[in-house]
């Protein structure tokens, strides 16, 4: 459980550190006029999250399994 504890924390700091880096760009395109830029990046920021998301369970179910 520590293993998949940690593992949850370490992705939650990887969509955190997506999440700011993609709404600094978003506050840029924001202030350039940029409408489509944003929308990409808010796309580019579902995507993001959902792949982490992804890559996290995949993961944690490698540590259930090898625990057997």
């Amino acid at each position: 459980k520590q293993q998949i504890a940690d593992l949850e924390s370490r992705f939650k700091a990887k969509i955190a550190e997506r999440e700011i880096a993609l709404k600094d760009e978003m506050a840029g395109a924001a202030a350039a006029g940029e409408g489509d830029k944003i929308a990409d990046l808010q796309q580019r920021l579902v995507n993001e999250r959902k792949k982490l998301q992804a890559d996290l369970e995949e993961k944690k179910e490698q540590i259930r399994r090898a625990k057997g």
